[in-house]
């Protein structure tokens, strides 16, 4: 959930010796800080926080950082995540439904990575993929070499989740 309203402060307070300035805000409600060696540095810090507020950028109320913030830091790359919603599907899922978990997953995944950049061939990339990348019961067995090298690109060059959300994107996908 996202907030617009936000309150700022700053206080001269020394809370540690480390960090003798802090920043205080709120994001609906809730009371946020962070904590600078320097004056300077906590300005800094409340001019990104205002900027954000000037614009209407909303602010997410679990982290209370402006929600562009909360994007960027979040990075996880769309590989990682599909493979690791496979394995959390794994265990309870019966046979038919792994084997359609490690078919959308390979399909999506092979949409997702770009063309080009040494791509591996498409038929060593949909077996590395299904029989191995989503195919949770393998994760803890050794690989062979061309597929290990297949996963590896696409480690390398999956987009980021937060990359897929253009609808132009996920059309492709």
């Amino acid at each position: 959930m996202h907030s617009y309203a936000c309150a700022f402060g700053a206080s001269g307070k020394r809370p540690s010796k480390a960090a003798p300035f802090q920043l205080r805000w709120q994001v609906d409600g809730t009371e946020r800080q962070e904590k600078f060696a320097t004056k300077t540095l906590a300005d800094a810090r409340r001019a990104e926080l205002l900027t954000a507020t000037r614009k209407g950028e909303p602010f997410d109320t679990e982290t209370g950082l402006p929600v562009s913030e909360v994007r960027e830091r979040n990075r996880t790359g769309w590989y990682a995540h599909a493979r690791a919603h496979a394995a959390r599907k794994w265990p309870s899922a019966a046979a038919k439904h792994r084997a359609s978990i490690a078919e959308s997953g390979t399909i999506a995944t092979m949409a997702a990575c770009p063309t080009g950049k040494g791509r591996p061939e498409d038929d060593l990339l949909r077996r590395a993929l299904y029989q191995w990348g989503f195919n949770a019961g393998r994760h803890d067995q050794e690989l062979p070499e061309a597929e290990a090298k297949a996963l590896k690109w696409v480690e390398r060059n999956a987009p980021t989740v937060v990359d897929l959300d253009s609808a132009k994107r996920m059309r492709t996908v």
